[in-house]
Order: C-alpha cells, then sequence, then structure tokens
C-alpha cells in the first residue's frame, strides 16, 4: 500500500443494518449522560440521533440535554464506549421478518461471500497496481455486494420475509 494512503484499515459499520441495535446506544448514551449530570434522551429521540458514530450521537445527546462542550464529549467518550460494550447485545434484536433457518442461511451466505471476498482481494492486491485494484474495490466490490445480495432474495422470500416486504419486494421487481 503506498505511504501516502491516509488509513490503515478501512471498515464498513453494518450495526443497524441487520440488527436493531437502537437499544442499546440509547442505554450507553443515557447512562454517559446520567454520569455527567444530565437527564435522560428518550429512544426515539435517540434513534434519531444514531448516525456517524458514538462521539457524534454523545455529542447529539449532550446538545439536546443543555449544553454541548468538547470536554464534556471527552469525559462523556469513554464512558459511553465503556458501557456500550459491557452491554452491546442486552436489548439489540433482529430486525423481524425472516425464521431462524431464514437468519442461518443468510448469516452463513455473508459468510462465505465474504471469505471469498477476501481471497479474491489477497489475490488482485498481489498482482494489480494499487491504482486498478483500488478502482476494483470502489467500483467493483459495492456491485457485487449489490448483485449477490439480489441472488439473496427468493431464499429470504421463501423463509418468512413479511408480506408486505414481500410485496413490496416484488411490486419494485423489474418489468421482464
Amino acid at each position: 500500500m503506498p505511504a501516502d494512503f491516509p488509513f490503515d484499515v478501512v471498515a464498513f459499520d453494518l450495526d443497524g443494518t441487520l440488527a436493531d441495535t437502537a437499544p442499546d446506544l440509547t442505554a450507553a448514551l443515557n447512562h454517559a449522560l446520567g454520569v455527567l449530570g444530565r437527564p435522560p434522551v428518550p429512544a426515539d429521540d435517540v434513534r434519531h440521533m444514531v448516525g456517524h458514530g458514538a462521539r457524534a450521537l454523545l455529542q447529539k445527546g449532550l446538545a439536546a440535554t443543555g449544553v454541548m462542550t468538547e470536554d464534556l464529549v471527552e469525559r462523556g467518550f469513554p464512558i459511553f464506549i465503556d458501557y456500550y460494550l459491557d452491554h452491546i447485545a442486552d436489548g439489540s434484536t433482529i430486525f423481524p421478518g425472516l425464521d431462524e433457518d431464514g437468519w442461518l442461511k443468510l448469516s452463513r451466505n455473508w459468510a462465505l461471500f465474504f471469505v471469498a471476498l477476501a481471497i479474491v482481494n489477497e489475490v488482485m492486491r498481489a498482482t494489480l497496481t494499487f491504482e486498478t485494484w483500488l478502482t476494483t474495490k470502489v467500483w467493483g466490490v459495492p456491485i457485487v455486494s449489490l448483485i449477490f445480495a439480489a441472488a439473496n432474495i427468493p431464499m429470504l422470500l421463501r423463509h418468512g420475509l413479511d408480506a408486505e416486504a414481500k410485496k413490496d419486494v416484488v411490486s419494485e421487481a423489474p418489468v421482464e
């Protein structure tokens, strides 16, 4: 990797994509706010604050309960993180819609997809120039991921994707 590449790792946060983690984020935010002497933020309000990371969530929570200062953020951030790590799955639930077998198959499919993607990535990294590898990662991986996700739709429909979602998926399907 070139010395001027600005990151050691590039990761994607899928928190909230397959699991509803808002209850645990709400608990962590309200714990940190309580330690800082602030009132709690209602769960429905926290759902609208989520995005852009834990520090931004804490900043929004502090602003919603009074004045937000960088000193409060610096004091509250480790409190938030420690609590969240200790309670990361206390209230989180899988989004409804699939039966247990469907979730197992979906998890297995994505795990195998990511293993295959990692292997292909290493082959490309070893054989392509950095610029070609990066272009492939930026444009090719999202396209392949969308195709893979679409290929899983029939399995999702067979395993209980709820009826309203089935209707939406079918009605938005391209006309052949």
